[in-house]
């Protein structure tokens, strides 16, 4: 109705997502990152992703668009936490006022991080034929306790993410992985100066994402196609995160309209108690207007 109004007064709303200015630099360099780093994938040259973000990184510098480190080591800076350890306030959060924030926060952390599990073990061929992840269980307990000790000492959430396909790829399967990786960042406080000008280069480290997105689309052959009660909830969510920018939309609308198409179908034997449940809690996001 609003779109109607706006083409009847001669003002059309313009596309969400626009195509960048293609005669930037910036934008230039990070197409040349994207392929380029799609063709070292295909080539499987080991650390294709970190080549990529390096090579762009450094051609970067060198046509003057991004800042070179002023120094390569330092000093750790202060980083105590006595202001925010342990500060908490429980009381005050167990308010009637504070439900729908704990329950849209609960949803966020549990859905975002099932849905980074799941992609993260197909992308390692950790699913077995009916798309289930062999003791879920685990992880999923891990970045529990993860998530409340960095709650509780104040830094940000910790938690599973998906640019671990990268690490994946490159023949992460174990625990020692996050192992190695917790300590290379331990080590990379040492030497904050030549990583800090990285954080202003998003042509660098873009295209890497774009590609670990590219990555995750072999969890699709998974899907069948000839069942749209199957299609329908998966397109609904791939659509709802792609529109809103925002994982927890997309996994609530379709935990919601999963159930509800299989009982509206017929097919109500395969909705599981749990799932009815989930999707009456992912209703509630949408009820009480908590979207992000």
């Amino acid at each position: 109705m609003v779109q109607t109004g706006l083409v009847a007064h001669g003002v059309a709303p313009g596309p969400p997502v626009k195509i960048g200015d293609v005669r930037d630099l910036k934008v230039q360099l990070a197409m040349a990152g994207f392929m380029f780093t799609a063709v070292l994938l295909y080539w499987n040259v080991r650390g294709a992703i970190l080549i990529g973000i390096a090579a762009i990184a450094g051609a970067g510098y060198w046509l003057g668009v991004g800042a070179a480190p002023e120094a390569i080591v330092a000093w750790p800076g202060d980083y105590r936490l006595e202001a925010v350890a342990l500060q908490l306030d429980i009381a005050g959060v167990l308010k009637l006022d504070f439900l729908t924030i704990l329950l849209t926060l609960f949803l966020i952390s549990f859905l975002d991080t099932l849905a980074t599990i799941y992609a993260l073990g197909s992308a390692a061929g950790m699913l077995d034929d009916k798309g289930n992840l062999a003791d879920v269980e685990k992880p999923m307990l891990v970045d529990s306790l993860s998530c409340m000790f960095s709650a509780l000492v104040g830094t940000s959430t910790s938690g599973a993410f998906i640019e671990s396909a990268a690490g994946i790829r490159e023949g992460a399967r174990t625990g020692l992985a996050a192992i190695v990786t917790g300590l290379c960042f331990a080590a990379a406080l040492f030497f904050m100066p030549l990583f800090k000008p990285l954080q202003d280069l998003s042509f660098a480290y873009g295209p890497a994402l774009m590609i670990v997105g590219v990555m995750m689309f072999g969890a699709l052959r998974h899907l069948d196609t000839h069942d749209l009660t199957e299609l329908v909830p998966a397109l609904v969510t791939i659509v709802m995160m792609v529109f809103t920018f925002n994982i927890a939309n997309g996994l609530t609308a379709g935990l919601i309209v999963h159930p509800a198409l299989k009982l509206l179908c017929g097919k109500w034997r395969q909705v599981h108690p749990g799932s009815a449940l989930l999707a009456a809690m992912c209703l509630t996001y949408y009820v009480f207007g908590c979207l992000h």
